[in-house]
């Protein structure tokens, strides 16, 4: 079971991002700056943040910037999350943007 929620990026070159990551998550779109989704879908797991991140690195964006690319969700019970995708992390913070912010809200995950 997942949320239903709606995501868009921070600005960036996402024309340089590979097709396979739009044809396998549908639901994103790219306007050549954002990343972002025009209807909520619903996200079960870490596999989209994963999918993206191998997309940055193939598309070559964190050898020309070095720097996390941030995505806000927006979730179907009013809460907001903030992903950041670097090169070897992933982070999220799901009290962000909420009335009672908390550490326990924060998971990251590092790649080898």
């Amino acid at each position: 079971m997942g949320f239903r929620s709606t995501v868009i990026s921070e600005e960036f070159l996402s024309s340089a991002l590979p097709d396979w990551l739009f044809e396998k998550h549908k639901n994103l779109k790219s306007t050549g700056r954002v990343v972002y989704s025009p209807n909520s879908f619903k996200i079960y797991d870490n596999e989209i943040w994963e999918d993206i991140q191998k997309a940055l690195i193939e598309s070559g964006k964190f050898e020309k910037y070095p720097y996390s690319v941030a995505f806000i969700v927006l979730h179907e019970d009013d809460v907001a999350t903030r992903v950041m995708i670097g090169e070897k992390s992933i982070s999220y913070d799901y009290s962000f943007f909420n009335e009672n912010p908390s550490s326990e809200g924060v998971w990251r995950s590092e790649l080898g």
